[in-house]
């Protein structure tokens, strides 16, 4: 029997070890729930997504990204937290929301739910005392999801987006978790394509279940 081309799973509690498992085995969050998905829409086509996975033991950035890297953290300070959503966030959301327009939701709040489900966390990078790019991830007890990055677009030229994944994998080696998992792309160039520059990911094959290297 053929999986379903799109499913939802709505747990009570869902312990971090059982996150790393549902991940494995090519789940992704949305909203306060989890789904995986053979296909999607996208700008009004479908789609076929490809999720991606990162071994963290294997795993070196590039020298372009270390250098994006050591240049940011001497121009920012960034902190690392449990996850909240301020009118600060909310308006980085929105600015966020104006460059794509495939954002369905109205709102941070409600784009990303903050549940007791969920160990969610946020890197908040800051000039001064301005907050110019934040973004969310989920704890697992091995891995951990990258969910959401904005930024402030007057600051583009920085990567800011690139930038918090890459301290979100920073922080992933140095709390020893063994996979990162920064969503899906398409099987077509799409603008989810900025992901592969982070280095050599893993593909999750929907017909062995498999991960592919």
């Amino acid at each position: 029997m053929n999986d379903p081309i799109l499913q939802y799973y709505l747990p009570h509690q869902l312990s971090p070890k059982r996150l790393d498992r549902y991940l494995a085995s090519g789940w992704f969050r949305t909203v306060n729930m989890l789904f995986r998905a053979k296909v999607t829409c996208f700008d009004n086509d479908i789609c076929a997504p490809i999720n991606i996975r990162i071994k963290l033991s294997e795993h070196e950035h590039s020298k372009r990204l270390r250098k994006l890297l050591n240049k940011n953290e001497k121009l920012f300070r960034h902190e690392i937290r449990k996850a909240t959503i301020t009118r600060e966030k909310e308006e980085l959301f929105h600015q966020h929301q104006r460059r794509f327009r495939s954002f369905l939701s109205n709102s941070l709040e409600e784009f990303l739910v903050l549940t007791p489900r969920f160990e969610t966390y946020e890197v908040a990078v800051y000039d001064d005392d301005r907050l110019v790019a934040i973004s969310y991830f989920d704890q697992g007890e091995n891995s951990l999801m990258s969910l959401l990055g904005l930024f402030d677009p007057g600051y583009s030229s920085y990567s800011l987006g690139i930038y918090t994944m890459l301290l979100e994998i920073e922080y992933s080696k140095a709390t020893d978790r063994q996979w990162y998992y920064p969503g899906y792309v398409h099987e077509r160039p799409s603008i989810y394509d900025y992901k592969l520059r982070l280095g050599k990911a893993e593909i999750y094959d929907w017909n062995t279940k498999r991960w592919l290297r």
